[in-house]
């Protein structure tokens, strides 16, 4: 069991196992919700302990929704005589397994290919060259990785599932068109590490989404500085 906080206000349960689902099999998830918090807090439980291990290095400490506050992850309090405890009160949300909802059709994961499987490693990563290092590496953020060709309805969260199994994230942001909300077709990432960076834009690019859409990801240009 993981004990997450610092996620947005509106954060859901969907959302939640969305977010954690690329570590490993998640058993369920709840919301915890606490009228005095600025934020919103939950539980996952992943079905062995390495995913948790996973989940809680590369999500600790990164902040992919708001640049001045860290997700924090920690394993939760053991269970007491009454039940499983957490650092927060009494849950408002009942926790959700990992299943699809209601409905006939399966709920969209970005991380479902078209092609088959992802290709196998390539050989060792080149080094950066200097070019590269001047445009896309930023002493804080790292590595800034350009994403096109996204669905109207992806968001940070959809970003967050498609590349955080290449390494540690420090942000992602979708645009978003401020008068629909929808997403603009575009986002960014920042990787701690260049060899995630490296090996994202070598198995994501040209990627097949399950809505269709042919993935575009490159490291970022001078020209494409707008999100750091």
């Amino acid at each position: 069991n993981l004990y997450v906080s610092k996620l947005p206000l509106n954060f859901n349960e969907y959302q939640l196992m969305d977010f954690f689902s690329p570590f490993g099999e998640v058993l369920s998830v709840r919301i915890l919700r606490d009228a005095g918090r600025p934020d919103t807090c939950g539980l996952v439980k992943f079905g062995d302990r390495p995913s948790a291990e996973r989940a809680l290095s590369s999500i600790n400490g990164s902040c992919v929704f708001d640049p001045g506050n860290p997700i924090q992850v920690k394993f939760a309090l053991k269970s007491g005589p009454n039940g499983p405890r957490s650092p927060v009160g009494s849950p408002n949300g009942g926790a959700i397994r990992n299943r699809t909802p209601q409905g006939n059709s399966p709920r969209y994961s970005p991380m479902v290919v078209a092609g088959g499987r992802i290709p196998a490693d390539s050989g060792p990563v080149p080094n950066p060259s200097p070019d590269m290092v001047d445009n896309c590496f930023h002493p804080t953020h790292g590595w800034g990785l350009y994403v096109c060709n996204l669905d109207e309805s992806d968001s940070d969260v959809t970003l967050y599932r498609l590349f955080s199994p290449f390494g540690p994230i420090t942000s992602v942001r979708a645009m978003v068109d401020t008068n629909s909300m929808k997403c603009r077709g575009y986002g960014f990432v920042n990787m701690a590490k260049y060899d995630g960076a490296y090996e994202a834009v070598r198995l994501l690019h040209g990627l097949e989404l399950a809505t269709g859409r042919i993935l575009n990801v490159s490291f970022k240009s001078q020209k494409r500085s707008e999100f750091r």
